[in-house]
């Protein structure tokens, strides 16, 4: 927690020298996403969630080229969207995300995790299914090996479970 307060007093500085800076803003939101995911749910939670959806689409605006690090803000974008319940925006994101880099599975991953919470189990199962597709990206950003392999045949299991597509589904867990 020490090194974590430490971090937030350098990035905030930074931040305060350099507001043009968007690497500074991208590196607040993470830390302002963290604090969100670890503090429970309630008015500081949310307060947190809407300072990293700032920071995230204000890096966004600063960049004028669609990088990884654009599709990784608009990824968490995504998430943090759903971090509050807004289920529709969170699809939003993850949809900019596929349009981004179709051929990544995060974006598929987002949207049927979006789908999970709404109970669209068809819409689920058929963003599990691209993303189980995708192979790991090539990029020098930090990536969540989990998202080409376990995680879209672990939704998508899911989504065949509550299909009734039981065979489908064990298939699925089995993998």
């Amino acid at each position: 927690r020490g090194a974590r307060t430490r971090n937030r007093r350098i990035i905030a500085n930074a931040l305060e020298k350099n507001p043009d800076e968007p690497r500074f803003h991208f590196y607040f939101a993470g830390e302002a996403m963290a604090e969100a995911d670890t503090t429970p749910d309630g008015p500081e939670k949310l307060a947190h969630i809407e300072v990293a959806l700032l920071e995230y689409k204000r890096f966004r605006e600063m960049l004028n080229d669609l990088t990884d690090d654009v599709y990784l803000a608009t990824s968490r974008i995504a998430e943090l969207n759903r971090m509050k319940g807004d289920y529709a925006a969170a699809l939003e994101a993850d949809m900019e995300c596929i349009a981004i880099y179709p051929d990544w599975p995060d974006g598929y991953v987002g949207a049927a995790k979006s789908c999970l919470e709404i109970q669209d189990w068809a819409r689920m199962k058929s963003f599990a299914d691209m993303a189980a597709r995708c192979t790991k990206p090539q990029t020098a950003a930090s990536i969540e090996p989990m998202m080409a392999n376990f995680t879209p045949l672990f939704l998508r299991a899911i989504a065949n479970e509550e299909l009734g597509n039981l065979d489908q589904a064990l298939d699925d867990y089995k993998e």
